[in-house]
């Protein structure tokens, strides 16, 4: 079986956005003590409750737990260094060629002035 990196409390604090947890389990129908447990990872929303967040918040459950990046794309919990060493590589590659485009484009506008 896969291993899978939740990322429910480190989200749920990012969606609070400021806002007091008092305020956010209130809006909830639930105690604070069990939000704020929430966020901590200390304990896991029963179904009914993680739906609720999921409405609250306007978010998949899936993104919530972590089961999807921010495009709906499937989330890779398994990722080694070397691949993330490879995407920052590629990442690096696009925005050099980008920079190489756009100094080009400047240098044929000056060009023709």
């Amino acid at each position: 079986m896969q291993k899978v990196e939740i990322f429910f409390p480190d989200r749920l604090k990012t969606l609070r956005n400021g806002r007091t947890q008092i305020a956010v389990a209130k809006d909830l129908q639930v105690n604070q003590q069990t939000y704020a447990r929430w966020e901590l990872g200390d304990r896991q929303p029963k179904l009914q409750d993680l739906a609720s967040l999921s409405l609250h918040y306007g978010v998949t459950a899936d993104w919530l737990l972590g089961l999807v990046d921010d495009d709906g794309i499937p989330a890779k919990h398994n990722t080694t260094l070397s691949d993330k060493i490879k995407k920052l590589k590629t990442d690096a590659t696009e925005i050099s060629n980008g920079v190489g485009n756009l100094l080009n484009s400047i240098d044929k506008i000056v060009g023709a002035l």
